[in-house]
């Protein structure tokens, strides 16, 4: 297994080196940096992670794609490893005191392979919502809450503003931050982290937690040993290798013991052929078509079409991600073009404010979303 992951690395790093490199530019602001468009799969430093991928050890399996899934883009520069992060999810929540039980996106890392116990594991932890748009802001965590990013003295990293940035999306969010490489360190066991010397390596994990309602229900993860013990495994983890040009190489394998290999990560962790998003269905086989009149005032008709029986749902959302209203309800749709109607109320009968909002169609397998405008 390990020896097949390792020629397709390099097959993808083939391609992109002859594709030519971007000049590298990172700007923390929450938008995909056109740097990462070079970045073709986990060879390079970006993972998939579907929903197929969550611990067996925790909570609940997600519904589907449009439940929970992400695409993870890393690089690095000689101060600071960085990430953004686009979720699809399909409720965005932040209602829980503990961190941890939120959407967030997590991040353990093993500094230093080759040194000290590896009992333990550097981490970091970045939620979803911030604190004006949490219900329960105690829960929320700009990326050291729990205190685990410290210096070789044992000083905790305080993030700022310019460190991360979130921003709510018609499929779920998208989260960017940078961590300084100096505050990844388990100085208790003696793991400080390694030069970024190409070639060097470190441990690293990949966690997207979902709340769909009170707290966790499940988590996907990227690793070596998939298990919710990589908090505090460093042998969980995957290996992530510094190259050239700012990439990383990401590598289902555990750094510490190469015989913890995720058997998973062909089918897993390669983004899916021709677009970074699964739940994108082709043209015309399963999407929203144009809401007439748009906008309106006091009500709208919304056509959909599917190319198959299964069963739909259509919501409308607002901008900050909250179900506005439920229009069809998983109800088997045949081929063809259908038609539901909104009114302008929520979901409790009640006038919904003028504005823009996300109407979002989904089934097991595959998501659409389209704008609508209410005027009054």
């Amino acid at each position: 297994m390990k020896k097949r992951v390792w020629i397709f690395s390099l097959a993808l790093l083939a391609l992109s080196v002859s594709a030519g490199a971007q000049d590298f530019s990172i700007t923390i602001d929450g938008q995909k940096d056109a740097w990462y468009g070079q970045l073709t799969g986990p060879a390079n430093g970006v993972v998939y992670l579907p929903s197929d991928a969550y611990l067996r050890d925790v909570g609940v399996p997600p519904d589907d794609n449009a439940d929970v899934s992400a695409t993870v883009w890393f690089s690095y520069d000689a101060e600071y490893l960085y990430c953004y992060a686009e979720v699809n999810d399909d409720v965005v929540a932040a209602t829980n005191g503990s961190r941890f039980e939120n959407d967030c996106v997590e991040l353990k890392f093993d500094p230093d392979p080759a040194a000290g116990a590896g009992t333990a594991t550097s981490n970091s932890r970045f939620t979803a919502r911030g604190a004006a748009d949490a219900e329960n802001p105690a829960g929320v965590d700009n990326l050291n809450g729990s205190g685990h990013l410290e210096d070789a003295s044992g000083s905790d990293w305080i993030p700022s503003d310019e460190d991360y940035a979130r921003r709510i999306t018609a499929d779920g969010y998208a989260v960017e931050f940078r961590i300084p490489f100096d505050y990844i360190n388990e100085p208790q066991d003696g793991r400080f982290m390694v030069a970024r010397d190409v070639n060097a390596v470190f441990g690293l994990a990949i966690n997207v937690g979902d709340n769909d309602a009170a707290s966790r229900e499940s988590m996907l993860q990227w690793s070596a040993g998939h298990h919710n013990d990589a908090h505090s495994n460093a042998a969980l983890l995957g290996s992530a290798t510094f190259l050239d040009n700012h990439m990383l190489r990401l590598e289902a394998v555990s750094p510490r013991d190469n015989s913890i290999v995720n058997e998973n990560a062909d089918e897993w962790y390669l983004l899916p052929t021709g677009v970074d998003d699964a739940s994108v269905s082709p043209p015309g086989t399963f999407e929203l078509l144009s809401n007439y009149p748009n906008p309106f005032n006091p009500s709208t008709r919304i056509l959909y079409r599917s190319d198959r029986v299964e069963p739909v749902t259509l919501d409308v959302f607002s901008l900050t991600g909250g179900r506005v209203r439920r229009l069809v309800d998983g109800v088997p749709a045949a081929p063809g073009v259908h038609e539901a109607v909104w009114n302008g109320l929520n979901d409790a009968g009640e006038t919904a404010a003028s504005g823009t909002y996300i109407v979002r169609l989904t089934s097991p397998s595959r998501a659409a979303s389209a704008r609508i405008t209410l005027v009054k």
